[in-house]
Protein backbone atom coordinates (compact mmCIF):
# COMPACT_ATOMS: atom_id res chain seq x y z
CA UNK A 1 0.00 0.00 0.00
CA UNK A 2 2.66 2.38 0.71
CA UNK A 3 4.24 1.74 -2.14
CA UNK A 4 1.54 2.56 -4.58
CA UNK A 5 1.72 5.81 -2.31
CA UNK A 6 5.23 6.37 -3.00
CA UNK A 7 5.27 5.46 -6.57
CA UNK A 8 4.07 9.06 -6.81
CA UNK A 9 6.19 10.88 -5.52
CA UNK A 10 7.59 13.89 -7.55
CA UNK A 11 5.65 13.56 -10.28
CA UNK A 12 3.68 16.33 -11.26
CA UNK A 13 0.19 15.81 -11.34
CA UNK A 14 -2.49 16.83 -13.84
CA UNK A 15 -5.34 18.04 -11.66
CA UNK A 16 -8.60 16.26 -12.28
CA UNK A 17 -11.75 18.47 -11.10
CA UNK A 18 -15.19 18.36 -10.99
CA UNK A 19 -15.56 19.88 -14.13
CA UNK A 20 -18.11 17.33 -16.78
CA UNK A 21 -18.37 17.80 -20.29
CA UNK A 22 -21.38 15.83 -22.17
CA UNK A 23 -21.36 12.47 -21.26
CA UNK A 24 -22.66 11.39 -24.00
CA UNK A 25 -21.21 11.71 -27.32
CA UNK A 26 -21.36 10.76 -31.02
CA UNK A 27 -21.13 7.24 -31.16
CA UNK A 28 -19.67 7.35 -34.88
CA UNK A 29 -16.51 8.61 -33.24
CA UNK A 30 -15.75 5.77 -31.57
CA UNK A 31 -16.80 1.62 -32.51
CA UNK A 32 -18.48 0.65 -29.32
CA UNK A 33 -18.66 -3.34 -28.84
CA UNK A 34 -20.35 -4.70 -25.62
CA UNK A 35 -18.53 -6.87 -23.11
CA UNK A 36 -21.65 -9.23 -22.34
CA UNK A 37 -23.33 -10.00 -26.06
CA UNK A 38 -26.71 -10.02 -25.40
CA UNK A 39 -27.32 -14.34 -26.20
CA UNK A 40 -25.13 -14.29 -23.02
CA UNK A 41 -27.47 -12.58 -20.38
CA UNK A 42 -28.58 -14.36 -18.06
CA UNK A 43 -29.97 -13.99 -14.27
CA UNK A 44 -27.77 -12.77 -11.85
CA UNK A 45 -28.06 -11.78 -8.03
CA UNK A 46 -25.46 -9.08 -7.13
CA UNK A 47 -24.83 -9.01 -3.36
CA UNK A 48 -23.17 -6.44 -0.91
CA UNK A 49 -21.78 -6.15 2.68
CA UNK A 50 -22.35 -2.18 2.48
CA UNK A 51 -25.45 -1.74 5.39
CA UNK A 52 -27.23 1.51 6.49
CA UNK A 53 -26.88 -0.39 9.70
CA UNK A 54 -23.58 1.29 10.21
CA UNK A 55 -24.69 4.86 9.96
CA UNK A 56 -27.14 3.82 12.58
CA UNK A 57 -24.60 2.45 14.86
CA UNK A 58 -22.41 5.83 14.54
CA UNK A 59 -25.74 8.00 15.06
CA UNK A 60 -26.49 5.39 18.26
CA UNK A 61 -22.92 5.54 19.77
CA UNK A 62 -21.69 9.60 19.19
CA UNK A 63 -23.02 12.01 21.48
CA UNK A 64 -24.03 15.58 19.82
CA UNK A 65 -20.98 16.89 20.82
CA UNK A 66 -19.02 14.00 19.12
CA UNK A 67 -21.62 13.90 16.01
CA UNK A 68 -20.38 17.69 15.03
CA UNK A 69 -17.24 16.77 15.28
CA UNK A 70 -17.76 13.86 13.37
CA UNK A 71 -19.93 16.28 10.61
CA UNK A 72 -16.50 18.12 10.24
CA UNK A 73 -14.70 15.35 9.18
CA UNK A 74 -13.90 14.31 5.37
CA UNK A 75 -17.52 11.92 6.30
CA UNK A 76 -19.70 13.96 7.65
CA UNK A 77 -22.13 14.34 5.39
CA UNK A 78 -23.04 10.48 5.47
CA UNK A 79 -24.73 11.32 8.70
CA UNK A 80 -27.40 13.06 6.61
CA UNK A 81 -27.89 10.20 3.76
CA UNK A 82 -31.20 8.95 3.78
CA UNK A 83 -32.00 5.05 4.02
CA UNK A 84 -31.56 3.79 0.37
CA UNK A 85 -32.35 0.38 -0.68
CA UNK A 86 -30.07 -1.55 -3.01
CA UNK A 87 -31.33 -2.33 -6.11
CA UNK A 88 -29.08 -5.09 -6.95
CA UNK A 89 -31.50 -6.08 -9.97
CA UNK A 90 -30.91 -2.82 -11.65
CA UNK A 91 -27.75 -2.57 -11.33
CA UNK A 92 -27.42 -6.23 -12.90
CA UNK A 93 -29.12 -4.52 -16.03
CA UNK A 94 -27.07 -1.81 -16.09
CA UNK A 95 -23.81 -4.07 -16.02
CA UNK A 96 -24.83 -6.08 -18.47
CA UNK A 97 -24.73 -3.11 -20.73
CA UNK A 98 -21.58 -1.93 -20.22
CA UNK A 99 -19.35 -1.49 -23.64
CA UNK A 100 -15.33 -1.94 -23.96
CA UNK A 101 -13.29 0.45 -23.24
CA UNK A 102 -9.76 1.33 -24.35
CA UNK A 103 -7.02 0.17 -22.37
CA UNK A 104 -5.47 3.28 -20.22
CA UNK A 105 -9.11 4.53 -19.67
CA UNK A 106 -10.46 5.56 -16.67
CA UNK A 107 -14.37 5.91 -16.98
CA UNK A 108 -16.97 2.92 -17.55
CA UNK A 109 -19.84 3.17 -20.53
CA UNK A 110 -22.90 1.65 -20.35
CA UNK A 111 -25.34 2.00 -23.76
CA UNK A 112 -28.82 2.95 -22.29
CA UNK A 113 -31.59 3.99 -24.65
CA UNK A 114 -29.61 3.47 -27.48
CA UNK A 115 -27.18 6.07 -26.21
CA UNK A 116 -23.23 5.58 -25.34
CA UNK A 117 -23.53 6.97 -21.27
CA UNK A 118 -20.32 7.92 -18.74
CA UNK A 119 -19.75 6.76 -15.10
CA UNK A 120 -16.63 8.06 -13.74
CA UNK A 121 -14.92 9.96 -11.19
CA UNK A 122 -16.15 12.97 -11.74
CA UNK A 123 -19.78 11.82 -11.35
CA UNK A 124 -18.59 9.86 -8.60
CA UNK A 125 -17.62 12.63 -6.67
CA UNK A 126 -20.43 14.62 -7.46
CA UNK A 127 -22.46 12.00 -5.79
CA UNK A 128 -20.88 11.79 -2.87
CA UNK A 129 -19.04 14.86 -1.79
CA UNK A 130 -15.72 13.10 -1.14
CA UNK A 131 -12.17 14.64 -2.45
CA UNK A 132 -11.05 12.78 -5.94
CA UNK A 133 -7.96 14.95 -5.95
CA UNK A 134 -4.63 12.69 -7.04
CA UNK A 135 -2.98 10.32 -4.62
CA UNK A 136 0.01 12.54 -4.28
CA UNK A 137 3.11 11.57 -2.11
CA UNK A 138 1.46 10.85 1.68
CA UNK A 139 3.50 7.80 2.79
CA UNK A 140 1.64 5.60 5.53
CA UNK A 141 5.02 4.09 7.60
CA UNK A 142 4.50 1.31 10.60
CA UNK A 143 4.91 4.02 12.76
CA UNK A 144 6.16 2.84 16.63
CA UNK A 145 3.30 5.17 18.14
CA UNK A 146 0.17 4.96 16.59
CA UNK A 147 -1.95 5.60 19.57
CA UNK A 148 -5.46 3.89 17.74
CA UNK A 149 -3.83 1.14 16.93
CA UNK A 150 -1.93 -0.03 19.67
CA UNK A 151 -4.68 0.93 22.25
CA UNK A 152 -7.62 -0.43 20.30
CA UNK A 153 -6.37 -3.21 17.92
CA UNK A 154 -3.58 -4.63 20.26
CA UNK A 155 -0.78 -2.99 17.97
CA UNK A 156 -2.01 -4.60 14.56
CA UNK A 157 -2.08 -3.04 11.91
CA UNK A 158 -4.88 -5.37 10.03
CA UNK A 159 -7.56 -6.72 12.17
CA UNK A 160 -10.93 -8.64 10.95
CA UNK A 161 -14.07 -6.86 10.40
CA UNK A 162 -16.05 -7.84 13.53
CA UNK A 163 -12.95 -7.39 15.04
CA UNK A 164 -13.39 -3.65 14.00
CA UNK A 165 -17.23 -3.34 15.17
CA UNK A 166 -16.43 -4.75 18.31
CA UNK A 167 -13.68 -1.75 19.15
CA UNK A 168 -15.90 0.78 18.14
CA UNK A 169 -19.20 -0.25 19.56
CA UNK A 170 -16.98 -0.84 22.76
CA UNK A 171 -15.09 1.59 23.16
CA UNK A 172 -14.71 4.76 25.99
CA UNK A 173 -18.21 7.19 25.00
CA UNK A 174 -16.56 9.79 27.33
CA UNK A 175 -13.68 9.98 24.61
CA UNK A 176 -14.62 12.23 21.89
CA UNK A 177 -11.62 11.98 19.44
CA UNK A 178 -10.93 8.57 19.49
CA UNK A 179 -14.70 7.50 19.29
CA UNK A 180 -14.64 9.93 16.42
CA UNK A 181 -11.36 8.15 14.97
CA UNK A 182 -13.21 4.96 15.46
CA UNK A 183 -16.16 6.07 13.79
CA UNK A 184 -14.42 7.61 10.63
CA UNK A 185 -12.98 3.76 10.27
CA UNK A 186 -16.09 1.61 10.63
CA UNK A 187 -17.84 3.84 8.57
CA UNK A 188 -15.14 3.49 5.99
CA UNK A 189 -14.42 -0.19 5.91
CA UNK A 190 -17.89 -1.35 7.07
CA UNK A 191 -19.97 1.02 4.89
CA UNK A 192 -18.04 2.68 2.22
CA UNK A 193 -15.94 -0.25 1.11
CA UNK A 194 -18.31 -2.86 2.01
CA UNK A 195 -16.16 -5.36 3.34
CA UNK A 196 -17.52 -8.66 4.79
CA UNK A 197 -16.94 -8.36 8.54
CA UNK A 198 -15.04 -11.92 8.13
CA UNK A 199 -12.70 -10.26 6.14
CA UNK A 200 -9.20 -8.50 7.43
CA UNK A 201 -8.99 -4.44 6.74
CA UNK A 202 -6.35 -2.84 5.10
CA UNK A 203 -3.23 -1.24 6.61
CA UNK A 204 -4.13 2.36 5.06
CA UNK A 205 -6.85 3.53 7.29
CA UNK A 206 -5.35 1.98 10.64
CA UNK A 207 -1.82 3.36 9.74
CA UNK A 208 -3.43 6.45 9.09
CA UNK A 209 -6.10 7.66 11.26
CA UNK A 210 -3.93 9.20 14.13
CA UNK A 211 -2.74 11.96 11.92
CA UNK A 212 -6.41 13.60 11.73
CA UNK A 213 -5.24 16.38 8.96
CA UNK A 214 -3.90 13.82 6.54
CA UNK A 215 -7.03 11.54 7.01
CA UNK A 216 -9.01 13.56 6.45
CA UNK A 217 -7.01 15.27 3.20
CA UNK A 218 -6.77 11.91 1.72
CA UNK A 219 -8.85 11.35 -1.54
CA UNK A 220 -10.74 8.73 -0.25
CA UNK A 221 -13.51 9.09 -3.33
CA UNK A 222 -10.81 8.22 -5.67
CA UNK A 223 -10.06 5.08 -3.56
CA UNK A 224 -13.86 4.29 -3.52
CA UNK A 225 -14.03 4.30 -7.10
CA UNK A 226 -10.92 2.11 -8.01
CA UNK A 227 -12.13 0.18 -5.85
CA UNK A 228 -15.85 -0.35 -7.28
CA UNK A 229 -14.34 -0.77 -10.99
CA UNK A 230 -11.97 -3.10 -10.30
CA UNK A 231 -14.80 -5.14 -8.24
CA UNK A 232 -17.51 -4.62 -11.51
CA UNK A 233 -14.22 -6.23 -13.68
CA UNK A 234 -13.84 -9.03 -11.04
CA UNK A 235 -17.42 -9.70 -11.44
CA UNK A 236 -17.44 -9.82 -15.23
CA UNK A 237 -14.19 -12.15 -15.32
CA UNK A 238 -15.89 -14.56 -12.78
CA UNK A 239 -19.00 -14.46 -14.88
CA UNK A 240 -17.42 -15.10 -17.85
CA UNK A 241 -15.75 -17.96 -16.19
CA UNK A 242 -18.75 -19.57 -14.73
CA UNK A 243 -20.38 -19.11 -18.11
CA UNK A 244 -18.07 -21.03 -19.41
CA UNK A 245 -18.10 -23.86 -17.57
CA UNK A 246 -22.18 -24.40 -17.91
CA UNK A 247 -22.02 -27.76 -20.38
CA UNK A 248 -24.45 -26.10 -22.37
CA UNK A 249 -26.56 -23.51 -23.60
CA UNK A 250 -29.80 -25.14 -22.86
CA UNK A 251 -28.76 -25.51 -19.48
CA UNK A 252 -31.05 -24.35 -16.81
CA UNK A 253 -29.30 -21.64 -15.43
CA UNK A 254 -31.18 -19.88 -12.24
CA UNK A 255 -28.83 -17.15 -11.40
CA UNK A 256 -25.20 -16.49 -11.06
CA UNK A 257 -24.63 -14.66 -7.70
CA UNK A 258 -21.44 -11.92 -7.10
CA UNK A 259 -20.19 -9.16 -4.82
CA UNK A 260 -19.51 -5.62 -5.28
CA UNK A 261 -17.37 -3.30 -2.75
CA UNK A 262 -16.67 0.04 -3.26
CA UNK A 263 -20.24 2.13 -2.66
CA UNK A 264 -21.86 0.63 -5.60
CA UNK A 265 -25.00 2.39 -4.11
CA UNK A 266 -23.32 5.29 -6.01
CA UNK A 267 -24.09 3.70 -9.09
CA UNK A 268 -27.76 2.92 -7.98
CA UNK A 269 -27.82 6.95 -7.56
CA UNK A 270 -26.00 8.10 -10.79
CA UNK A 271 -28.75 6.14 -12.91
CA UNK A 272 -31.87 7.90 -10.85
CA UNK A 273 -29.88 11.31 -12.35
CA UNK A 274 -29.51 10.54 -15.91
CA UNK A 275 -32.94 8.24 -16.59
CA UNK A 276 -35.53 10.23 -15.18
CA UNK A 277 -37.80 7.33 -15.85
CA UNK A 278 -36.14 5.05 -13.35
CA UNK A 279 -35.67 7.84 -10.80
CA UNK A 280 -40.05 8.32 -10.43
CA UNK A 281 -40.10 4.53 -10.53
CA UNK A 282 -37.94 3.53 -7.97
CA UNK A 283 -37.09 6.22 -5.90
CA UNK A 284 -38.48 10.14 -4.16
CA UNK A 285 -36.68 12.78 -5.15
CA UNK A 286 -36.60 14.59 -1.44
CA UNK A 287 -34.24 17.67 -2.09
CA UNK A 288 -31.52 19.73 -4.55
CA UNK A 289 -28.54 20.02 -2.64
CA UNK A 290 -25.15 18.78 -3.05
CA UNK A 291 -23.74 16.29 -2.70
CA UNK A 292 -26.24 14.81 -4.19
CA UNK A 293 -26.28 11.62 -2.44
CA UNK A 294 -28.65 13.67 0.23
CA UNK A 295 -31.06 13.65 -2.71
CA UNK A 296 -32.86 10.31 -3.29
CA UNK A 297 -34.56 8.02 -0.96
CA UNK A 298 -35.71 4.67 -1.92
CA UNK A 299 -38.54 2.52 -0.42
CA UNK A 300 -39.30 -0.69 -2.56
CA UNK A 301 -37.61 -3.31 -4.87
CA UNK A 302 -37.69 -3.22 -8.47
CA UNK A 303 -39.97 -5.46 -10.14
CA UNK A 304 -37.62 -7.39 -13.29
CA UNK A 305 -39.94 -7.87 -15.58
CA UNK A 306 -41.47 -4.31 -15.16
CA UNK A 307 -37.35 -2.98 -15.51
CA UNK A 308 -36.82 -5.36 -18.72
CA UNK A 309 -39.81 -3.89 -20.63
CA UNK A 310 -40.74 -0.62 -19.13
CA UNK A 311 -37.32 0.92 -19.45
CA UNK A 312 -34.31 -1.26 -20.67
CA UNK A 313 -36.43 -2.45 -23.68
CA UNK A 314 -38.54 0.50 -24.68
CA UNK A 315 -38.14 1.96 -27.75
CA UNK A 316 -37.82 5.12 -26.64
CA UNK A 317 -35.77 6.13 -23.14
CA UNK A 318 -35.21 9.67 -21.70
CA UNK A 319 -31.76 9.94 -21.01
CA UNK A 320 -30.05 12.87 -19.76
CA UNK A 321 -27.15 14.25 -21.91
CA UNK A 322 -25.59 14.51 -18.61
CA UNK A 323 -25.30 15.76 -15.26
CA UNK A 324 -25.34 19.39 -15.28
CA UNK A 325 -23.27 21.64 -12.23
CA UNK A 326 -25.58 23.24 -10.21
CA UNK A 327 -23.45 27.18 -9.13
CA UNK A 328 -22.92 25.58 -5.80
CA UNK A 329 -21.20 22.67 -7.41
CA UNK A 330 -19.24 25.42 -9.79
CA UNK A 331 -18.15 27.10 -7.39
CA UNK A 332 -17.01 23.95 -4.85
CA UNK A 333 -14.87 22.83 -8.28
CA UNK A 334 -13.54 26.32 -8.47
CA UNK A 335 -12.19 26.04 -4.77
CA UNK A 336 -11.09 22.18 -5.45
CA UNK A 337 -9.11 23.80 -8.48
CA UNK A 338 -7.09 26.02 -5.87
CA UNK A 339 -6.48 23.52 -3.48
CA UNK A 340 -5.25 21.24 -6.22
CA UNK A 341 -3.06 23.38 -7.61
CA UNK A 342 -1.45 25.00 -4.20
CA UNK A 343 -1.17 21.31 -2.87
CA UNK A 344 0.80 20.00 -6.24
CA UNK A 345 3.04 23.48 -6.11
CA UNK A 346 3.81 22.34 -2.50
CA UNK A 347 4.57 18.95 -3.61
CA UNK A 348 7.22 19.79 -6.11
CA UNK A 349 8.94 21.96 -3.22
CA UNK A 350 8.77 18.91 -1.28
CA UNK A 351 10.26 16.42 -3.59
CA UNK A 352 12.90 18.93 -5.15
CA UNK A 353 14.09 19.24 -1.43
CA UNK A 354 13.75 15.30 -0.41
CA UNK A 355 15.56 14.34 -3.66
CA UNK A 356 18.26 16.78 -2.95
CA UNK A 357 18.33 14.84 0.68
CA UNK A 358 18.18 11.28 -0.96
CA UNK A 359 21.10 12.11 -3.40
CA UNK A 360 24.56 9.84 -2.38
CA UNK A 361 27.59 8.47 -4.81
CA UNK A 362 26.31 5.07 -6.07
CA UNK A 363 22.17 5.24 -5.87
CA UNK A 364 20.25 5.70 -9.36
CA UNK A 365 16.70 7.78 -9.00
CA UNK A 366 14.87 4.56 -9.57
CA UNK A 367 16.22 3.21 -6.54
CA UNK A 368 13.98 6.37 -4.52
CA UNK A 369 10.80 4.84 -6.40
CA UNK A 370 8.37 3.16 -5.13
CA UNK A 371 6.87 -0.11 -7.41
CA UNK A 372 2.87 0.36 -6.78
CA UNK A 373 0.48 1.72 -9.01
CA UNK A 374 -3.16 3.73 -8.46
CA UNK A 375 -4.86 0.10 -9.38
CA UNK A 376 -2.68 -1.89 -6.56
CA UNK A 377 -4.75 0.26 -4.13
CA UNK A 378 -8.03 -0.57 -5.33
CA UNK A 379 -7.38 -4.61 -5.61
CA UNK A 380 -6.32 -4.70 -1.73
CA UNK A 381 -9.82 -3.58 -1.40
CA UNK A 382 -11.74 -5.72 -3.72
Amino acid sequence: MANALRSQRGKKKKTETLKTGPALINSSLREWKPLIEEKDYCKDKINIYSSFQVIDDVKEKLTQRQKHLFAQTCFGQFLQLKRIQFHGQLIHYILLRQLVCPAGENSMWFRIGGKEYEFGLKKFALITGLDCSEFGSLEVENQLNNRIRDRYFDGKDRVIGKDLDRSFKNCDGNNDEDVVKLAQLYLLERFLFGKDSRRPTEKLPIGLVDKVEDFNKFPWDRLLYNCLKHSIKNLLRSRDKKISKTPTKDSNISYLTYELHGFPYVLQLWVYECIPLIGKKLAHRIDQKMPRMWNWATTKQPNSKSLENEVFNADELQVKSGLQLTEDEINKEKRLKKKNEAASMEEEDLSVDKAQENVSPGKSHEEYEGNGTEDDLSKEYS
